[in-house]
């Protein structure tokens, strides 16, 4: 008979690896899964990632994990993130799928996700931001690369098949050497991946998927106002670095709508604005024309098929104040639904 100690000592290495994926677990698939997550955001619970966590996966598992289907969802970029059922008279469940940098292929991923799990709301919001039809800077849509498939097939009716993520228990990531070495680098560089869950005290991420900045109550002008002069002196407009604003892109937004529209769905378009120093640095640019003119483009468009538009790039429609902003780009809660107001000069379904 084989010594057992020398099974012991032989085996503490392995148990080692699996002790420190599961406690550090940095990617969210062994202690605490997006599926996980998603199922207690389902309950009610509010919650707080004590860590980078993917956005994405989290759209995914919480549709997934939905009791019923949502009344409203949001889908769009941060800009969208603060809006919940709170904000629009009439609707009890909102889901807010929003996904930071998301463009056109975030929306696909995640309304095909919507169709497939039989959770397509009666009302969907689509965020129109400055760069959703110029060239793909982020490549984070590629998450959602499998969801994406999956609509793009039912677009072009063809047969479609639904390749679910693997956002439970992961168990070759549980035992993977290569995982160990990154969660272990993690583990000496102070981090691990943790969620705080409460279902009475409110926290940063909600259980609808929308969130609170956590500096959202923190004035801070000389920030806000230092990050934007330092956008305007470099030139760079987040996500249009390159612009590059194509009828490609467009057409597929209108495959979207129709999509949706074909499903029952009422479609709603909101444009959130930039802060005024950075709107008139874009007017003042040629470079930016192509992008600022997407918002004729939307209000023609939404006119003839009868969609409402909510809201402008210019600041100056809704009487945005930079104390308005918690940053460069992103409005505080309480000045959000200022900017969420209806396009009166549309005739709509004309």
């Amino acid at each position: 008979m084989k010594n057992p100690l020398k099974i012991i000592i032989f085996l503490i290495p392995f148990y080692f690896m699996l002790y420190i994926n599961y406690y550090v677990d940095s990617y969210a698939c062994c202690r605490i899964t997006y599926d996980g997550i998603a199922s207690k955001m389902a309950l009610g619970y509010d919650l707080l990632i004590k860590a980078e966590y993917n956005e994405r996966n989290l759209c995914l598992s919480l549709i997934k994990k939905q009791k019923e289907k949502p009344e409203l969802a949001v889908v769009g970029s941060s800009r969208s993130g603060l809006f919940d059922a709170g904000c629009f008279d009439g609707i009890d469940k909102c889901i807010n799928l929003f996904m930071s940098g998301a463009n056109l292929e975030d929306y696909k991923g995640v309304i095909g996700t919507l169709e497939y799990y039989n959770k397509m709301p009666k009302h969907v919001i689509l965020e129109i931001n400055g760069s959703l039809f110029n060239k793909y800077e982020d490549s984070r849509y590629l998450d959602l690369e499998d969801a994406i498939h999956y609509y793009t097939a039912l677009v072009n009716k063809e047969k479609a098949s639904y390749h679910e993520k693997c956002l439970g228990f992961d168990m070759i990531k549980f035992f993977s050497p290569s995982y160990f070495l990154y969660n272990l680098k993690q583990l000496m560089e102070g981090k691990r991946f943790e969620v705080i869950f409460d279902k009475n005290v409110p926290m940063e991420k909600h259980f609808d998927g929308s969130f609170t900045p956590p500096n959202e109550n923190i004035d801070d002008m000389e920030f806000v106002m230092n990050t934007t002069n330092e956008i305007i002196e470099k030139g760079v407009i987040y996500g249009l670095g390159k612009i590059d604003i194509t009828d490609e892109k467009k057409k597929d937004f209108e495959q979207m709508v129709d999509f949706l529209q074909e499903r029952g769905v009422n479609v709603m378009l909101y444009i959130p604005p930039y802060s005024k120093p950075i709107y008139e640095y874009m007017r003042s640019e040629e470079k930016y024309n192509p992008v600022l003119a997407t918002e004729d483009y939307i209000l023609d468009y939404a006119s003839k098929k009868g969609i409402q538009v909510y809201g402008s790039f210019n600041p100056d429609y809704c009487g945005l104040q930079m104390e308005d902003l918690y940053d460069a780009y992103h409005i505080r809660k309480k000045a959000i639904m200022k900017t969420y107001y209806l396009r009166e000069e549309i005739k709509y379904g004309n």
